[in-house]
């Protein structure tokens, strides 16, 4: 099943791969594997890349606070990577 666009409800699962990402042109990424929790699409598997660069980061920083209720405490980020 594809994800359709919209709201969901998901969980952060733990990558496979790393929490951190690369771009084909070297832009340094934040990776959040993610499961939808419920609704029509409940078990798909998707992903939410936040780049890193200088011009993407203050969006990237709005996601994680705004989506994922991250508290900007980088403390305590790196405790969980």
């Amino acid at each position: 099943m594809s994800l359709k666009s919209g709201k969901h409800t998901a969980i952060v699962t733990a990558p496979l791969n790393g929490w951190f990402c690369e771009s084909s042109t070297g832009t340094a990424g934040l990776r959040l594997p993610l499961e939808i929790t419920s609704g029509e699409c409940k078990g798909t598997l998707c992903e939410y890349v936040g780049w890193l660069s200088h011009a993407a980061l203050p969006r990237t920083v709005k996601t994680l606070v705004e989506v994922f209720g991250w508290d900007r405490n980088l403390d305590a980020l790196g405790k969980l990577l």
